[in-house]
């Protein structure tokens, strides 16, 4: 098997995590691939972790051209699409940070040119990966769930507020709700307002699909302390997913007697990060289908457009109500 080349491009906070992901994957000998290189506009943070790995520090992504077969993209959401453009363009397969792009125009544009390719785009929508998700959706997948609630608060960080709670938290919950029905979602209700930034701090959607599922996606940057929680309803159960601790909950009721019992199941919490990445790259090596496609993360993005088409349509929204 030919050795993959790999690089990370942007190496702040979270780019930092992804080229330690890479590196602890290039010390599996059935994956065959090496970090070879980190990437960042910050010439002494590129160094820094460069040393740090023992790979090489480079400031503009053009100079990795040829000398990489597959990157992660975690800059700023701003310049995702043209530095994922580039890589796609010279037939290098990407994994972009969420969101996959500012715009679904964009995002369009960077799956129909992975398609021509036909090289790998994935979208770094990590809490699908989570074990606790994944043991929840397990449970409720035969079960006809009649209604879904998603709550993520998270207290107020300069990083990331770049762009709306929509783009930087909201679309994680919007990725996790598509991936529950294959059928069409209708915005029913939207309402957000911004507190602190020039954009939305905070916001609640009410979506209904066709095939009956009603969801509400609740989420904010100016939370109290970190709350990533999925609540759920089926006909024989109400289930609580807590994505922070992960511990997931099923409440039971005996109609015979009218009691009421709470079992919970700690699964604990799984390293996202390093399960998006494997992913992504037993995907090119093995072709392993990849969980988080570019069409995927282009959906998320296209529901984030059709919530803020409706918070504008809303004058109170403008004023933070």
């Amino acid at each position: 098997m030919k050795r993959l080349r790999t690089a990370v491009v942007g190496v702040g906070y979270l780019g930092n995590f992804h080229a330690q992901k890479h590196k602890a994957l290039s010390e599996l000998s059935e994956l065959s691939m090496e970090l070879v290189a980190v990437c960042d506009q910050n010439e002494t943070q590129a160094k820094k972790i460069a040393e740090a790995l023992g790979v090489q520090a480079f400031t503009s992504p053009k100079d990795l051209i040829g000398k990489v077969d597959a990157v992660t993209i975690a800059t700023i959401t701003p310049a995702h699409f043209e530095v994922a453009k580039l890589f796609l363009q010279n037939g290098i397969h990407v994994n972009v940070e969420k969101p996959i792009a500012l715009t679904s125009v964009q995002a369009q544009e960077l799956v129909e040119i992975a398609e021509q390719k036909k090289i790998a785009l994935a979208v770094g929508h990590s809490e699908r990966f989570g074990t606790i998700f994944q043991k929840w959706h397990a449970e409720i997948r035969n079960q006809n769930p009649r209604w879904v609630e998603f709550c993520r608060y998270a207290p107020f960080n300069k990083r990331g507020s770049d762009v709306s709670v929509l783009h930087d938290l909201m679309i994680h919950d919007l990725d996790l709700m598509l991936s529950l029905d294959t059928t069409k979602p209708q915005l029913l209700t939207a309402q957000a307002g911004s507190l602190i930034t020039e954009t939305h701090d905070w916001c609640t959607a009410t979506f209904q699909f066709e095939s009956g599922l009603r969801t509400t996606v609740n989420v904010s940057r100016l939370g109290k302390e970190m709350t990533r929680q999925i609540r759920s309803a089926d006909r024989q159960h109400l289930w609580l997913a807590n994505l922070q601790t992960g511990d997931l909950e099923r409440t039971d009721v005996n109609k015979t007697d009218g009691t009421v019992s709470h079992v919970v199941t700690p699964m604990g919490r799984s390293d996202n990060l390093m399960l998006e990445t494997e992913n992504f790259i037993r995907h090119i090596q093995m072709g392993t289908p990849l969980l988080v496609t570019g069409r995927d993360g282009l959906r998320a993005l296209e529901l984030v457009e059709v919530i803020l088409s409706e918070i504008d349509s809303n004058i109170e929204s403008k004023f933070g109500w």
